[in-house]
């Protein structure tokens, strides 16, 4: 029963399919930076307590915090991507599409790193008032984590951090567009170590 109403659901919906004409949606580029950035001063921006949740056994603990583990009042962050070590997991790093101010569309590389286990988080911006968005992290076999950004452009690079996220070393270009998604082969194979992006 229930399937057969899955079936008129899906027929319904591809009976509407052809209404929608793409001349009716217009183009929109899917990364571009309209605003300015909007810099607020850490000295002045208002601060509260970093967002601690818990349910049953589990613990959520904010990541996008200021240097001494405030929360940022004002800022945004979201589309998080997360990266652990799987040699040792309790050192994970975080990124995401960073907002100083909610009144700009301006994004920057956010970033946070534990070694801890997510107890306690340090944060920053990878290349601080560049344009960058669609974060995807990933580990390879040895731990090291690596952090993709798009730029406004469409191009996609690729920072590398040796140590777990505590700092990121100077892009290399990578191919890929809109939201690039990528992984390392963490086998002991011919292929170890090596990235694959899509």
């Amino acid at each position: 029963m229930l399937m057969n109403r899955m079936h008129v659901l899906l027929a319904a919906a591809l009976a509407l399919w052809p209404a929608v004409s793409h001349a009716q949606v217009p183009f929109v580029p899917p990364e571009r930076p309209d605003d300015p950035p909007i810099y607020v001063s850490d000295t002045h921006a208002a601060l509260s307590p970093a967002s601690i949740v818990t349910f049953g056994r589990f613990t959520s603990v904010q990541v996008n915090v200021n240097g001494a583990g405030a929360n940022i009042v004002g800022d945004a962050a979201n589309e998080p991507s997360i990266a652990v070590d799987p040699n040792d997991h309790t050192r994970m790093a975080i990124g995401w599409r960073q907002f100083d101010s909610r009144n700009s569309n301006f994004r920057e590389a956010g970033y946070g790193f534990t070694v801890n286990g997510g107890s306690t988080w340090s944060a920053g911006t990878i290349d601080n008032g560049v344009f960058r968005s669609d974060p995807v992290l990933a580990a390879d076999a040895d731990g090291d984590f690596f952090y993709l950004s798009l730029t406004g452009d469409l191009h996609s690079q690729v920072f590398p951090s040796p140590d777990h996220g505590v700092s990121w070393s100077a892009p290399v270009t990578s191919y890929g567009g809109d939201k690039p998604w990528f992984v390392f082969d963490r086998t002991g194979g011919p292929g170890r170590d090596h990235a694959y992006q899509a």
